[in-house]
Parts: structure tokens; C-alpha cells; sequence
């Protein structure tokens, strides 16, 4: 069974829970996959056009994530401010599970469980 299409999403995007899985090293040389739930929100296409516009590859992408990363999902006892996501685009494993998150959220892949 399918839903009908909600056309005003073209305009607000669409908006859902959706996992992170950070890559974590620990002792022994092994990786640990931790994961959080983000509340990801696709771009308008006045965030886009605004994204068009910056030159820096890098600058661009950080405002795509940070425009679509929109708190953090049910589940999550923290709260998303504008210091932590500063805090985990530092992060270079977190800022890559945001991008992959992310990545496959804008693409509707399934995220894998």
C-alpha cells in the first residue's frame, strides 16, 4: 500500500528521524560503531540556491549538512545547539557519519539497521 504524495513537501522538504553511525577506535586497534538518531530535514530550494552560491566545496557542504541536521531524534536525551554541532563538525568521525547520514537520507537509501 502506498501514501499519497504530499506536494507542499517540494516546498518544506521532507523531515524524518534518521541513524548516525559513528566510527569509534578503541584500544587494540579495532572501531566501534556508535550511533545516534538525527532529526534530518531535506533542503528548500531556497537553501539550496543559497548553497549554490558559496565557492568553498568545504563551506558548502557544512551548510548543507548543518541546514538539513535539524535536532537530534526521538530517542536522544540531548538537545542540538548551534555550540555542539560546531562541536561534532570538528569531529572528523562525526562529521563523516554526518555526511554519509545525511548523504543517504537526501538520496531515500534505506538506512541499514
Amino acid at each position: 500500500m502506498t501514501i499519497k504524495f504530499d506536494f507542499k513537501t517540494l516546498e518544506t522538504g521532507f523531515e524524518a528521524d534518521w541513524p548516525v553511525q559513528v566510527a569509534v577506535p578503541v584500544d587494540g586497534g579495532k572501531v566501534e560503531q556508535r550511533e545516534f538518531m538525527a532529526r534530518f530535514r531535506t533542503p528548500t530550494p531556497a537553501e539550496i540556491e543559497a548553497a549554490d552560491k558559496i565557492e568553498d566545496q568545504t563551506d558548502k557542504l557544512k551548510l548543507i549538512v548543518q541546514t538539513g541536521f535539524v535536532g537530534l531524534g526521538a530517542g536522544e536525551t540531548d538537545t542540538l545547539t548551534p555550540a555542539m554541532f560546531e562541536q561534532m563538525w570538528a569531529s572528523s568521525n562525526v562529521q563523516l557519519a554526518l555526511i554519509r547520514a545525511y548523504g543517504t537520507f537526501r538520496t531515500a537509501s534505506p538506512a541499514k539497521n
